[in-house]
């Protein structure tokens, strides 16, 4: 059981987010509800994620941004201007970690490569998000999580034999802020135990690289291209979607012991002797026989009898959810999964919670998304700025003023 009284994990830690969009922000947002004090530092015009989707919430938010940017602080700062680049020398010294997801060359230009960062702060963790890498011959490229799954040959393996199909979720941006927030907590634990910084570089195309293993690994041993499954899994047989008297459901039984389960609830105890079903290798390879005869079976009876009898039998299978019955599910209210709290500007919100459950040092209760700059007088207080300096700093062009120009400097998601 959670202990309401301990700190949580990252209580302590300060992180300048100079990122946009999703990958950096979801990184620095599970850092926030681990505890991190994340200031996010924002251009001008608000960072573009703040008008991604076709759903607004509010002026400068939408349900993407809030997804990925609750519990920060955001400041407005024109890095841009010298006046902006002075705010921001003040700051780096007194943080933990720095994310930015420019492209190398402007982060340079900008006063924040890592050799100008480290200038500053030696023992900062710096963190440097790019679409291909800083080498090769796509390094200069601009890269979206589309596009990305297309390079990384992410959307030959999925879809159907006659067609690819993108992962319908920015599936790419999300491994590369789970392994950005993974890398920065081990350069952090390093900070702690050793005093030193270090720059940590990690691309999308990486990520979505990484995010293939086990079929690139298959490729590298064999030297053949993955056929595209449709919705049977790659690993095992059978495991696919199966149509029922009234919906379809995902049913598992490749093991052996589930394997002849099943059969003996389907009174099919003749595939047990089967030669094309023997193993899970040769039940993959004559997948299609197998589909259609095990297909011809399930058709005879609804869903709800299908659940109740496959799971007594200790059979994997689940119901194809939609999002409704997701957030409705008692298992989901059971995990804690979503969190929802009053914003005094948009009323009720509702989004999900982090899935970590630590028995000390608890995730931090969730805060609401950051309005454009909200934060801005209060954290530069906070690194010593005094009302006075911060007019001052206004009056040389340091928060700049709003524009709707995109920002070219963005290397990627």
């Amino acid at each position: 059981m959670t202990n309401p009284q301990a700190r949580s994990p990252l209580t302590g830690i300060r992180v300048l987010d100079v990122s946009q969009l999703i990958a950096g922000p979801l990184a620095t947002a599970h850092l926030a509800d681990l505890g991190a004090d994340v200031v996010k530092i924002e251009p001008p015009r608000g960072e573009n994620g703040r008008e991604m989707g076709n759903v607004q919430l509010g002026q400068h938010a939408t349900p993407a941004f809030l997804a990925v940017n609750c519990s920060k602080r955001s400041i407005v700062l024109d890095l841009k201007t010298v006046a902006g680049r002075e705010v921001l020398a003040r700051m780096v010294p007194r943080a933990n970690a720095l994310v930015l997801n420019y492209r190398p060359e402007a982060a340079e230009s900008l006063g924040l490569g890592y050799e100008q960062i480290c200038t500053l702060n030696p023992a900062i963790v710096y963190c440097l998000i790019t679409g291909y890498g800083e080498h090769g011959p796509l390094s200069r490229q601009p890269a979206v999580d589309f596009a990305l799954q297309a390079q990384s040959g992410l959307i030959m393996i999925n879809g159907f034999p006659e067609r690819p199909v993108r992962v319908g979720l920015t599936v790419v941006d999300v491994t590369c802020a789970h392994l950005v927030a993974q890398g920065i907590l081990a350069a952090l634990f390093h900070q702690l135990r050793c005093g030193e910084g270090q720059a940590l570089t990690i691309s999308l195309y990486d990520a979505a690289i990484a995010l293939q293993t086990i079929p690139i690994t298959e490729f590298l041993m064999t030297g053949t291209q993955p056929k595209r499954p449709g919705n049977s899994a790659t690993l095992g047989a059978p495991c696919d979607l199966y149509e029922t008297a009234d919906g379809s459901l995902v049913i598992a039984a490749y093991f052996p012991r589930q394997w002849q389960t099943l059969c003996e609830l389907l009174g099919r105890r003749d595939l047990l002797d089967d030669p094309r079903y023997a193993t899970n290798a040769d039940r993959i390879a004559n997948r299609p026989a197998l589909r259609e005869t095990l297909q011809a079976a399930f058709r005879q009876r609804p869903s709800a009898t299908w659940l109740t009898v496959l799971r007594e039998a200790g059979i994997i299978v689940s119901e194809v959810a939609d999002y409704e019955r997701v957030v409705t599910s008692e298992q989901t209210r059971a995990n804690e999964m979503l969190v929802e709290w009053i914003d005094p500007r948009l009323g009720r919100l509702r989004t999900t919670a982090h899935p970590m459950k630590f028995s000390r040092g608890p995730t931090r209760e969730r805060r609401s998304m950051p309005g454009l700059g909200e934060h801005t007088a209060e954290v530069l207080a906070e690194f010593g700025l005094s009302p006075s300096h911060i007019e001052e700093l206004h009056s040389k062009g340091a928060f700049g003023r709003p524009t709707t120009e995109p920002d070219s400097t963005i290397g990627s998601r």
